[in-house]
């Protein structure tokens, strides 16, 4: 039995192919936009480090070229 003769079957299988083709292009624009988002904070966090000591003070550091020693 050919399930494709039928009309409704036939709408069936269409939405589905939509559906999951609209719900690929969702997931890779959410996730290129997380990749984006997570690289930015972590050269933010790169610019920025907290140097903690065994007694537990906290100091900030930043980067310096070679040059600048």
């Amino acid at each position: 039995m050919n399930l494709m003769k039928f009309k409704g079957a036939d709408d069936a299988v269409k939405l589905t192919i939509r559906l999951s083709a609209g719900y690929c292009i969702i997931l890779t624009i959410a996730f290129a936009s997380s990749i984006i988002f997570l690289i930015n904070k972590i050269e933010k966090a790169y610019g920025q480090a907290l140097v903690i000591d065994r007694q537990g003070e906290v100091y900030e550091a930043s980067s310096l070229s070679a040059s600048d020693m």
